[in-house]
């Protein structure tokens, strides 16, 4: 059996005692079998998305060492507080310009309070996000600011707060402007798509990262709100600003009920609820409103 401290109508804090259910099977076979079809598609989809060998290895290596980091950050932080998790199971996506759609991980025991999920939910983003943004300044360092071709249509990047800020930084204005625009190298786009990858991790919505910061901060109930509103928010973004945000809010609206704690009632320390908070916002911070559109560019 498992012990669950829960709230019963009146607000009385009560102990359940539920069947504990069969731990999922570790399928290290598959795990494995998943890691390698990903790093092919995530090779391939950088050959596609270059047509060079050089540039597809260097976009393949960066990809996968944030994911791999993001990953190992779950991981470490999961076995520090007592959870036992399976996996990861890493998601091929054969086209660029990602070639993956991330990894999953399942809970083969419950955390056993909010304080344990908000330390394994933050991890993974927190180290993912160290790894790329120095990989993102690097690549920017590396890239050339030339005028925008206007006759050709390119993948045109988006920016958010943090990407906006290096970019004057480093180059002293915000571009594009006057004409003028950074093409990035290789090691900038794929560092740039590893910090986007965390973004929409942290979207508090279905079981995502931020979903799971949105429970330990707010509970159960709380983060069925916080997750509907998200929901509703990214349709109207669909509608307002970019097709893409409304499939993420259906996958929100579909996808309503939070991970569960054994502890459901006792909230997290201040330091850590900080720590959650100050990782939603860098979620806010990196994500921007036109993610990827393929056109001539605006300059």
């Amino acid at each position: 059996m498992t012990a669950l401290l829960r709230t019963a109508p009146g607000g009385r804090a009560i102990l359940l005692a539920a069947p504990t259910p069969p731990l999922p099977r570790r399928a290290r076979r598959l795990a494995a079998l998943l890691a390698l079809l990903t790093v092919l598609s995530v090779g391939g989809s950088g050959w596609l998305l270059y047509r060079c060998w050089d540039a597809a290895l260097i976009h393949a290596a960066a990809i996968l060492a944030i994911l791999g980091v993001h990953e190992a950050g779950h991981l470490w932080a999961a076995r520090c507080s007592g959870i036992d998790l399976g996996g990861p199971y890493a998601i091929p996506f054969p086209l660029p310009p990602f070639g993956t759609l991330g990894a999953v991980c399942t809970l083969r025991t419950l955390p056993r309070d909010r304080a344990a999920l908000l330390r394994m939910a933050a991890a993974g983003p927190l180290a993912g996000a160290a790894l790329a943004l120095p990989l993102l300044i690097i690549g920017l360092r590396l890239s050339a600011v030339l005028p925008c071709p206007t006759d050709q249509e390119i993948i045109h990047e988006g920016t958010g707060l943090i990407y906006a800020a290096l970019k004057v930084g480093l180059f002293g204005r915000m571009l594009p402007s006057d004409g003028m625009d950074v093409m990035l190298h290789p090691l900038a786009f794929a560092a740039w798509l590893g910090l986007l990858l965390t973004a929409l991790n942290l979207l508090p919505i279905a079981h995502l990262d931020g979903r799971h910061l949105a429970t330990a901060l707010l509970g159960e109930r709380g983060s069925v709100v916080v997750a509907t509103i998200g929901s509703g928010a990214l349709l109207a973004c669909g509608v307002l600003i970019w097709p893409g945000w409304a499939e993420w809010g259906v996958i929100g609206a579909v996808v309503r009920m939070p991970v569960q704690t054994a502890d459901a009632l006792t909230p997290p320390p201040r330091r850590l609820a900080m720590l959650a908070a100050l990782t939603l916002l860098l979620g806010e911070a990196l994500l921007p409103p036109l993610p990827l559109v393929v056109r001539i560019p605006v300059c």
